[in-house]
């Protein structure tokens, strides 16, 4: 298998590894293909089956192949739960970061949470984690002897997760209602609440004594991004856009990464202020 990686053939790999049906080599298969840049350019249609994947522009990549199946039989047949969860929360992060299509990173983000799930042998019900032995809130294990607990990185893995997920949820639900004039201001509210959950969820993260790198979630600029085009694009109302905008840097978020410069200078245009 080392060898046909240095070779750089994913059809030899792939086939290979379906022959020695050896864990290692299962595993060293699917991290190499992860990183033969598929992804890059995979199909933005799930309607394509033909083994090719399309281009940014459309078009037929040729020779490019989406080996999303490979790797997930690969990882599953190895029982790499880390490698599979990871693999999934990895789509979900690109989809939100290049695409901002929330719908499809939603169904990776559910993908992963289902093999964490697995890997961490713990059950969910209505959205919380429990396990026999594990405190429900912090997702610490408990010591029959001593009573104390220990971290559990699996757990809070886990409950990482559901609360992504339910960020997710809570955007996708707002982002339908905003469209409703009679429901604008609550739907407004929703979304500050949800921004502050999402920076808690943040700042928790960071700060949690187990150091986990938290998986992909809502980013708090797509929330006052949807914000600001729809008061400027559909409402009509450059003063409630240009406070939006003014509300993301108050925040520390970086605007150009969120909101296309050409909008940013249309809206400060039409309300004769310095651009922020």
């Amino acid at each position: 298998m080392r060898c046909l990686l240095k070779t750089g053939d994913p059809e030899k790999v792939v086939f290979f590894a379906n022959v020695s049906r050896d864990r290692e080599s299962f595993i060293m298969a699917g991290n190499f293909l992860q990183t033969l840049g598929w992804g890059d350019n995979r199909e933005r249609d799930s309607g394509n089956d033909n083994g090719t994947v399309s281009g940014k522009d459309g078009g037929k990549t040729p020779g490019a192949k989406d080996y999303t199946k490979n790797i997930v039989s690969f990882y599953t047949k190895a029982k790499a739960f880390g490698h599979l969860a990871g693999f999934h929360e990895g789509n979900a992060e690109s989809e939100i970061d290049e695409f901002r299509d929330y719908d499809k990173a939603l169904v990776h983000l559910e993908l992963a949470l289902a093999v964490r799930v697995k890997e961490a042998g713990v059950t969910t019900v209505s959205g919380e984690t429990t396990d026999a032995k594990t405190d429900e809130k912090t997702g610490d294990k408990s010591d029959d002897k001593t009573g104390e607990t220990t971290p559990n990185p699996l757990v809070d893995r886990v409950n990482l997760l559901e609360r992504s997920i339910t960020h997710v949820k809570r955007f996708r639900a707002c982002r339908v209602s905003l469209r409703d004039a009679s429901r604008k201001k609550k739907t407004v509210a929703e979304i500050f609440a949800l921004a502050d959950d999402v920076a808690a969820l943040e700042k928790a993260s960071a700060e949690g004594g187990h150091k986990i790198h938290p998986p992909p979630s809502l980013r708090v600029g797509d929330l006052f991004a949807m914000l600001v085009e729809h008061a400027y694009g559909v409402d009509k109302d450059a003063a409630a856009a240009f406070g939006y905008l003014e509300t993301m840097k108050a925040r520390g978020i970086q605007i150009m990464h969120f909101v296309d410069d050409d909008l940013t200078r249309d809206i400060a245009r039409d309300v004769r202020k310095e651009c922020v």
